[in-house]
């Protein structure tokens, strides 16, 4: 077991090598994966036949305020014949409240491009939304609290995000 002598500033192990396989299950947990099991088990999409091209999760503090960004990059168009048939999807054009959070920007920091051949699936997890499978109430509260996914039918890239402020 490793622990942090503060004398030293450095790490002292005892009692053998755990810390080999904790930082391989921390590795292994910070890369994207376990988002795109959670919404492809959600939507019903198979997200795992694609590549995380880019992953963030910077919910750091104890509020949890922060957004995860996973870009997941498909090697063909097999995923945008799942999300076609999927109930949880809408053809574009983006919905206005969403393309203005988006490209206006209330958060440049995102950095997702913008495009016109695709698909959404937005869920608010605001406690005072009253539809949540709308984005109708997104500025009708103080803080942000709501997920989505985009897919590029041109790029075969999807975007998925979880906002939280």
């Amino acid at each position: 077991m490793a622990k942090f002598s503060g004398k030293t500033g450095k790490f002292v192990k005892k009692g053998g090598l755990i810390s080999a396989p904790f930082l391989a299950l921390l590795l292994t947990s910070c890369n994207g994966r376990h988002e795109i099991k959670y919404y492809s088990e959600k939507l019903g999409i198979d997200f795992w036949y694609g590549d995380v091209y880019y992953f963030e999760d910077n919910h750091g503090d104890f509020l949890g305020d922060g957004y995860m960004l996973c870009e997941v990059l498909f090697p063909d168009d097999k995923i945008e014949r799942q999300i076609k048939n999927s109930e949880y999807f809408i053809q574009y054009p983006l919905s206005e409240n969403l393309k203005k959070f988006l490209y206006d920007p209330m958060d440049d920091s995102l950095n997702i491009p913008e495009f016109d051949n695709g698909y959404f699936y937005f869920y608010n997890r605001h406690s005072k939304a009253k539809n949540k499978d709308t984005d109708e109430d997104l500025f009708n509260t103080v803080s942000f609290n709501f997920t989505f996914v985009l897919y590029d039918c041109d790029e075969d890239m999807a975007y998925i995000c979880e906002y939280d402020t």
